[in-house]
């Protein structure tokens, strides 16, 4: 009874397969002439050459000829979205959105130079928060306060005026005989030793 029952089985898997194997065929030839067609009409449409690409890896789209530039994912980075390709700013960093991901330079992101304006108590600014840090104010502005909020604002000093040192703002220098080091941009004051 043993043997017969595993004729049995053999014989069912045989015919299973064999059923398997002709609709397979019966696929392959039904739509595998189908396609065939399409691919020689595909072939006639994309006769005429394809206009140049320039990205690294272009792609060629199913049911197109020619290859195009993908168009790359948009980057989401500290609550704002940045499209594929864009660079932007974070604090003193460079970052660029690279199809998703973001990558920023690493530098470590000082206070600006120059102190900030004092603030005449009796005349309180708005209280908005037009900035966190000095980095989120353009050129050589400072976070400050307005004496409610903080904006930007320029600080006490001035632009130093070596050719050498464009855009470097000098904080105000109160002393006799300011000079300014060789290879500076601001003006100091001379050190002085306590007489002993």
């Amino acid at each position: 009874m043993h043997l017969t029952n595993c004729k049995s089985r053999h014989t069912t898997f045989l015919s299973t397969m064999l059923l398997l194997i002709i609709l397979v065929n019966f696929v392959c030839l039904t739509f595998g002439q189908n396609s065939t067609n399409a691919n020689s009409n595909a072939a006639k449409k994309c006769s005429e050459p394809c206009p140049a690409v320039r990205c690294k890896s272009p792609v060629t789209r199913a049911g197109l000829c020619c290859p195009e530039c993908p168009t790359g994912r948009r980057c989401f980075y500290k609550w704002r979205v940045y499209q594929n390709g864009q660079t932007f700013k974070d604090l003193c960093n460079t970052c660029k959105c690279n199809d998703g991901s973001v990558s920023c330079t690493e530098m470590a992101c000082l206070p600006k130079a120059g102190k900030c304006p004092r603030q005449d108590p009796d005349m309180p600014g708005i209280c908005i928060l037009g900035c966190m840090n000095d980095w989120h104010c353009n050129g050589v502005q400072k976070c400050c306060s307005n004496g409610c909020g903080f904006v930007c604002m320029l600080p006490i000093g001035r632009l130093s005026t070596q050719r050498h040192c464009p855009g470097v703002y000098c904080p105000e220098v109160y002393c006799d005989n300011q000079f300014i080091p060789l290879g500076g941009c601001c003006s100091t004051c001379p050190l002085t030793m306590p007489l002993t």
